[in-house]
């Protein structure tokens, strides 16, 4: 019987190149080491999480950006005041929680690729959209970055960085990150 083949066999024999899956194109980002992967979605949680967005966005003026939130509650001068153009982002008030229009309205955006960075401001829980959202992404090669108050309740695979507040130190820190 034939003894069955290591990872590193495997590998070379279906000529796997690890720079091909291991490594992802970033905005870079001074406040963040390793930057923003692009062509993914990362979780940005806790207090503070709006200000490290406008920080974010005021190192990128020449990207378009779209901040899509199912009850507005960004003041949009407040970006200006730290140093975003207001022209630089398209404000879109979904108007009430529904979960159904806020999935259509950034799956249409993400689509257009119109814009290379996708700011969502929700609170939902449905894994399957949080995927569908997460391939519209990748194909646009953007980056969409999902505000929530706390962290998504499930280890779902859509997520490729989680940033989260430090309670004890008051700093960001990556909780989980998956590169694909």
């Amino acid at each position: 019987m034939k003894s069955p083949l290591t990872l590193q066999e495997l590998k070379e024999r279906f000529g796997y190149r690890s720079e091909l899956f291991e490594k992802r194109e970033r905005f870079s980002f001074s406040r963040w080491e390793t930057g923003i992967p692009k062509g993914a979605i990362t979780e940005i949680t806790g207090p503070g999480k709006t200000a490290f967005v406008a920080d974010f966005l005021k190192e990128r003026p020449d990207e378009r950006v779209i901040w899509i939130e199912e009850s507005f509650s960004l003041f949009p001068l407040a970006l200006e005041q730290r140093g975003v153009a207001p022209e630089q982002v398209l404000f879109v008030d979904i108007g009430r929680e529904n979960s159904r229009e806020l999935e259509w309205t950034l799956l249409q955006a993400l689509r257009s690729q119109a814009f290379s960075i996708a700011v969502l401001y929700s609170e939902f829980e449905d894994s399957r959209m949080l995927r569908r959202i997460q391939l519209a992404t990748e194909s646009a090669h953007a980056a969409t970055l999902w505000l929530r108050s706390t962290p998504h309740a499930s280890q779902t695979s859509a997520l490729s960085l989680r940033i989260e507040r430090d309670p004890v130190t008051d700093e960001r820190r990556p909780i989980r990150l998956r590169e694909r």
